[in-house]
């Protein structure tokens, strides 16, 4: 199911030089075709539908310099989703579409810092994309199943081997995560598998895999911080080489301060509660029915 994007992509390869920055001219129009389509086609999901809905009108740019990634959401101010035309001509069509999914989540919360409970509960929609999409479709039902099947096979046979090892060697180290691939699908299967056995598990191993910036708060860490000295945070200014900031006689990590400042004019910590909406639940929610499309057995 490879969408070579033959044309948009070769046109917009040769448009965007390797150290482009991102165009504010909008996608090249075969390029911007051949995305309608595979939102169209990924429109069978009431969970895109809504996804397109919450970022109706969010700003579509190229840029010319590839991550290891198909696109992505970039943060306020910029608010924009930049695509990779160099790397997205390898994509398949349901790689694209459940990238697409995690990225806009991020893109209807808008939030210009990294939160990891955000973080997490954008996976989470891609998951819940996901499940609409094998309901949907059987070939992808088919892949993922298997994929999904295969992580947790994976994943058992290393706790069995971890809790043999701590029996016999109490001070072995924790056991350590599940190996979470690069590729779109392997990960998504990884953390179906995860996700299936329990919301908590899901959430503690994806913070250990993710790779998330050094700058990312914890949602407790800025509304308790916001609580004791939301009155000060203008007053503060830590420098861009400075880890820790003293307030109130107490050492804080600089990019919590930073952090606290930015949201503090947004609405503070409950603007990104808002962002983040009821995704405790529903992750309880997707769990049952992860369980139940792979045919697992109740916990």
């Amino acid at each position: 199911m490879r969408f070579l994007l033959f044309i948009g992509v070769a046109l917009a390869c040769r448009s965007f030089a390797a150290s482009a920055p991102p165009s504010d001219a909008g996608l090249p129009q075969e390029l911007q075709l051949e995305i309608s389509r595979l939102e169209a086609s990924a429109r069978r999901s009431a969970v895109f539908r809504q996804l397109l809905a919450e970022t109706d009108g969010l700003s579509r740019r190229v840029a010319g310099l590839p991550p290891p990634i198909f696109f992505q959401y970039e943060a306020p101010p910029l608010d924009r989703l930049v695509f990779y035309p160099a790397r997205l001509k390898s994509a398949t069509e349901w790689e694209f579409q459940v990238a697409e999914a995690r990225e806009l989540a991020r893109a209807s919360m808008g939030l210009p810092i990294v939160v990891l409970e955000a973080e997490l509960a954008a996976y989470q929609k891609e998951l819940a994309f996901a499940l609409e999409l094998a309901y949907i479709d059987p070939g992808f039902s088919k892949e993922w199943a298997a994929r999904a099947r295969k992580a947790k096979a994976d994943a058992d046979v290393l706790r069995q081997l971890e809790t043999w090892a701590r029996a016999r060697l109490p001070q072995a180290k924790e056991e350590p995560p599940p190996r979470v691939l690069a590729g779109e699908l392997d990960r998504l299967a990884v953390f179906a598998a995860l996700l299936a056995e329990g919301p908590e598990r899901f959430y503690a191993v994806a913070e250990r895999v993710l790779p998330l910036p050094a700058e990312m708060v914890r949602l407790a860490e800025l509304e308790d911080f916001l609580v004791l000295h939301a009155p000060e945070v203008k007053a503060l200014s830590p420098k861009p080489d400075e880890a820790y900031v003293r307030v109130g006689g107490r050492r804080y990590p600089a990019f919590v301060v930073r952090a606290a400042q930015t949201m503090l004019p947004l609405g503070g910590a409950a603007r990104v509660k808002e962002a983040i909406g009821p995704a405790d639940v529903q992750a309880r929610e997707l769990s049952i029915k992860l369980r139940r499309w792979l045919k697992w057995p109740e916990p």
